[in-house]
């Protein structure tokens, strides 16, 4: 392989990771955004709003059994006016029955630790997460 066929592969290489990148960016800026994770006010069904239409039919029941106990203090006019660490609480509750994997898990942790800090929940931001997110990680 020559020099410059060297450096073309670099470039389609960089390339690559790059788009790579700018899509794992990409989710992780929309997942700070407080619209990110929609909480249904009859059923509380709550995720990411790009996973509502992911659904699978066979873990309907598991996500009710999972969300049976779940309630919500206060009144709430919109969904974005409860908390997002509480969302996110109801979330892991949800995702924790979808078959969801460690790099999944570890960037859900990192989204919750954003907004645990954001709501100046900083034991919760600095303690809490990062050790699930280490208890989950597979070395």
């Amino acid at each position: 392989m020559s020099h410059e066929e060297y450096f073309q592969y670099l470039g389609q290489l960089r390339f690559v990771y790059l788009r790579m990148a700018l899509q794992v960016s990409k989710h992780l800026l929309a997942a700070t955004d407080r619209s990110s994770v929609y909480t249904c006010k009859h059923c509380y069904l709550t995720l990411f709003m790009w996973d509502y239409k992911d659904l699978p039919g066979d873990k309907v029941e598991d996500v009710r059994h999972v969300l049976q106990n779940v309630t919500l203090e206060g009144k709430y006019e919109t969904y974005t006016d409860i908390p997002m660490s509480k969302r996110l609480e109801i979330a892991e509750k949800v995702y924790s029955v979808l078959d969801k994997d460690d790099n999944f898990w570890s960037w859900f942790y990192r989204v919750q630790g954003y907004h645990f800090a954001h709501e100046k929940n900083a034991a919760q931001a600095t303690w809490h997460v990062p050790r699930r997110s280490i208890a989950r990680a597979s070395f």
